[in-house]
């Protein structure tokens, strides 16, 4: 299936970032400058992360495994009462807390899956037993649960439903009440905080200013 955005675009881009900015700091402390030369292809193949590293390191080659996770288990997708959950299981911990959250306190003690590396070699086994115990809670009930015992987990959001999502642990101001002529609303949330030096005095801040009846966030330097 194809990605619903140009994800080696966007990639290289942040990678030209970071290109430029180890660039800058060269020029900074020894006055050269710095030729950069970008391709798609490299930083999609830089992007690959662990599917890469189980080739060059075990000669593994992924075949299609949908939302689950290579090299961890359980880590993927799951039907639950009234939609979809990614469940986000880290480590062995995660998987003791999981197991009694679930009221599947026996797994934690099964020799298949006390280990990720035993619950990899399980995989199938262990998915079939949990596919009908999540389908049936609610989304809201399985997070509940979840975050009460720290076991990473979250909603499969639609566009909208992402968009409009407050920040998590952010303090940007939330927007979502301010809404577009045709109903829209608009989180007005950034990716990034703006960076701070040593002394905590951020290097670049930001102020609102509105135009045509929409909010933008405009670079404000700060005197060093």
């Amino acid at each position: 299936m194809k990605v619903g955005v140009a994800v080696s675009d966007l990639v290289t881009g942040l990678y030209t970032t970071i290109a430029i900015q180890a660039a800058l700091l060269h020029q900074a402390r020894t006055g050269e400058g710095q030729s950069i030369d970008m391709a798609l292809f490299d930083c999609q193949v830089a992007g690959l992360a662990n599917q890469a590293t189980n080739y060059l390191v075990g000669g593994m080659l992924p075949g299609r495994m949908g939302n689950a996770h290579p090299n961890i288990v359980p880590y993927q997708v799951f039907a639950v009462a009234d939609g979809y959950l990614i469940l986000a299981i880290a480590n062995d911990r995660q998987f003791v807390s999981f197991a009694n959250a679930a009221g599947l306190e026996r797994l934690a003690s099964d020799a298949r899956f006390i280990t990720n590396a035993a619950r990899v070699a399980h995989r199938a086994e262990l998915v079939e037993r949990l596919v009908p115990v999540m389908a049936a809670r609610s989304q809201a009930r399985w997070i509940a649960a979840l975050e009460a015992v720290n076991v990473p987990c979250g909603p499969i959001n639609r566009i909208d439903q992402g968009v409009c999502r407050p920040p998590s642990g952010c303090a940007w101001p939330d927007r979502s009440h301010e809404s577009h002529r045709d109903g829209r609303n608009e989180s007005g949330r950034e990716p990034v905080a703006p960076f701070r030096n040593a002394a905590g005095i951020p290097l670049c801040a930001t102020a609102s200013r509105r135009t045509h009846g929409r909010n933008f966030k405009q670079p404000v330097s700060h005197p060093t």
